[in-house]
């Protein structure tokens, strides 16, 4: 499986340096598996991947959700 941002191919690089040292890692891949992601070309990968954004509206967190009263916009006479 090839890696989808330059900061995930670095980071798998490091982790097999690590593995191939005899230090721990912070995964738990195998060796092959980390050389298979620290191989890939990062040529047209994006620097980073972020999380995907929700779909719809939704307010940003420690936001109020804007509510319209429309009862006091009609006047009655």
């Amino acid at each position: 499986m090839p890696a989808k941002s330059k900061k995930q191919q670095a980071f798998m690089g490091a982790e097999l340096a690590r593995k191939r040292a005899g230090q721990s890692t912070q995964t738990d891949m195998s060796a092959p598996q980390l050389e298979e992601f620290a191989a890939t070309k990062t040529k047209g990968l994006p620097e980073k991947v972020g999380k995907p954004k929700p779909k719809g509206r939704q307010s940003k967190p420690g936001q109020k959700a804007k509510f319209i009263d429309t009862t006091l916009n009609k006047r009655k006479f």
